[in-house]
């Protein structure tokens, strides 16, 4: 469906629904257009439907190698309609495409046939190789998408490595960070602590010093009072 045109309103009144029963959202009509001649294995088709009771008409080229059901899908996908509601009538309509291009292809073999055995057997021979041509396209085609959903699963892959190594790395800076500010906070904790050690220690040292002086004062005193007494004594006797 790479050439389909999106679903376009065809003039016309919208469909009515049957009485008593709910209308059905998606319903094929006649095709005014006749299918295109084949070339290179597609056919030019026109889908006219009506969806919601709104006429539509659709032109795309329809390559007849491919299944049926999987093109209505994708036409379902592709013009935004569910797809259990309208891939089973796009469906039937392109197996009758099928059918007719197939009944002209033997139609056009036969009557080769009986004027020139020659024109039929290159004919058959033209459409065999254009579906094996359509095969070849067809695996390569599903490689390649293989590969590249491969590559997108690992680029993918590597793009989470580098978000969970870049939130990993965004995590320890943190942690580095927290552990200097802790680092700091401890350091000045410290040195409050040591000035505040330092101010008790002089404090405690000139309470024990003025102590001490007063201790010597006092042991001096007790000397000199008890040298005192012993000149007293002697002068006595």
């Amino acid at each position: 469906l790479a050439s389909s045109r999106a679903p376009s309103p065809v003039a016309g009144r919208p469909d009515r629904p049957l009485a008593g029963a709910p209308p059905p959202r998606f319903r094929m009509r006649p095709s005014t257009k006749p299918v295109g001649a084949l070339s290179d294995g597609a056919v030019s088709v026109n889908i006219l439907y009506a969806f919601d009771g709104v006429n539509h008409s659709v032109d795309f080229e329809y390559d007849v190698s491919e299944a049926p059901e999987t093109v209505a899908v994708e036409f379902a996908r592709e013009c935004g309609y569910p797809a259990e509601e309208v891939a089973a009538d796009v469906a039937e309509f392109l197996e009758r495409v099928r059918r007719d291009v197939a009944s002209r292809v033997d139609d056009g073999a036969a009557g080769a046939g009986a004027d020139d055995p020659e024109a039929a057997e290159a004919l058959r021979e033209y459409e065999r190789l254009t579906r094996r041509t359509q095969h070849i396209h067809e695996d390569r085609l599903g490689k390649l998408k293989s590969s590249r959903d491969a590559c997108a699963a690992a680029q993918r892959e590597a793009l989470s490595k580098i978000d969970r190594d870049a939130k990993d790395l965004e995590r320890r800076e943190r942690d580095l960070e927290n552990a200097r500010a802790a680092h700091a906070a401890d350091a000045e904790r410290l040195a409050r602590k040591f000035e505040k050690d330092m101010l008790d220690f002089e404090h405690k040292e000139r309470i024990e010093l003025a102590n001490h002086r007063r201790r010597l004062d006092d042991f001096a005193a007790r000397y000199r009072a008890a040298g005192a007494a012993r000149r007293a004594d002697r002068d006595r006797r």
